[in-house]
């Protein structure tokens, strides 16, 4: 509700209380100041969360019956926003703005930053109150200026990516994995065996006795037959199971095997050496520079045609996101492939849009 002054219609704004019975009231333009006490507004009956304006116009005031819990969150001191957390059984958030007419680009941005780290707390979000933005086209989400534009798309995937992420924080459980220092074949009792001739070493440090020198070389002998031995069967079943079951982990053995680092620790280029990351960057910026030739481009074809739009159906859509593989890893939103396939149904609109 826009009252444009409070106070110069107090009797009418309290009998409309009394006799429309509301649980939670919002109101923009109250044009009250630290001179009006909340009893003057409501005199009983609602806990009063008010904004004032210092000067002349403005401020938002939330109003929530006494039998419903609520509490304050903070807000950016100049901007015309109030937050109040609604703790009922399904707790959210309720915020009114004011948002004056030709209000500097500033004074959106502290908005927009407020509503952007507002929508990463766990509860819904109901946001009203007066944007003074006469230009928005409410069905498209779109407007002519670039305040109003709300089809930005780099704003609406921010906005779809910060809930998916946050779901993934509430409903995914997390584990805490640590990679294991020795090979895959290396069984529960050659780890023990390695641990036995740890001991006979420190024994032997202490005492370096004839003896102890060879129970150590005897370990030796054993631990080293035991590995040949681990090592040849995990192999043997790799290729059995790729064989008879398709199973693939045997390329990934392969590849454990064969990889390298793929950038050397030494780079060479002319007659320079570089060992640090900057310094290998510089050579080989060096040496693409040095094999780049402007006459690649000269033949390639030249068009004045431009793609207008490009229309892409909720099948489609829908589509893409089942056939994700999601034994892939995560891309650089961090969002799983998993998560967006097994989602896909409820994805599907939003980023249709």
């Amino acid at each position: 509700m826009n009252t444009r002054s409070l106070v110069n219609k107090l009797s009418n704004f309290q009998s409309f209380i009394c006799s429309s019975d509301f649980s939670i009231l919002c109101i923009t333009e109250t044009w009250l100041s630290k001179d009006i006490f909340d009893n003057e507004i409501i005199p009983s009956g609602y806990t009063i969360y008010r904004k004032d304006r210092d000067s002349r116009g403005g401020g938002v005031l939330l109003a929530v019956k006494d039998n419903i819990t609520s509490s304050q969150l903070s807000s950016p001191p100049h901007v015309e926003i109030l937050t109040v957390l609604i703790s009922t059984s399904n707790p959210f958030i309720i915020s009114v703005v004011y948002i004056p007419p030709n209000s500097s680009d500033t004074y959106h941005e502290l908005l927009h930053s407020y509503l952007t780290n507002l929508v990463d707390e766990s509860s819904p979000i109901i946001l009203l109150g007066d944007f003074n933005l006469p230009d928005v086209n409410w069905a498209t989400y779109s407007g002519s200026s670039p305040k109003s534009n709300l089809s930005d798309i780099d704003s609406i995937w921010l906005f779809i990516k910060n809930n998916i992420t946050r779901g993934m924080d509430l409903f995914i459980p997390k584990i805490r994995t640590s990679s294991s220092q020795f090979p895959k074949w290396y069984t529960s009792n050659i780890r023990h065996q390695i641990k036995w001739l740890r001991t006979l070493r420190k024994k032997y440090k202490s005492h370096p006795t004839d003896h102890n020198l060879n129970r150590i070389k005897t370990a030796e002998d054993n631990l080293q037959n035991s590995i040949q031995q681990a090592k040849a069967n995990f192999e043997a079943n790799l290729v059995h199971n790729f064989a008879f079951s398709n199973d693939s982990k045997i390329y990934q053995h392969v590849r454990n095997i064969t990889k390298s680092a793929s950038i050397p620790a030494t780079v060479f280029f002319d007659d320079s050496s570089a060992t640090h990351d900057i310094d290998k960057a510089t050579l080989f910026n060096r040496y693409f520079y040095s094999v780049f030739s402007q006459s690649l481009f000269e033949d390639m074809p030249s068009t004045n045609s431009t793609i207008d739009s490009i229309n892409i159906t909720e099948d489609e859509v829908h589509t893409a996101l089942l056939s994700l593989d999601s034994s892939k890893a995560t891309g650089i939103d961090g969002i799983s492939p998993a998560v967006l396939k097994n989602c896909a149904i409820v994805l599907t609109k939003p980023l249709h849009y």
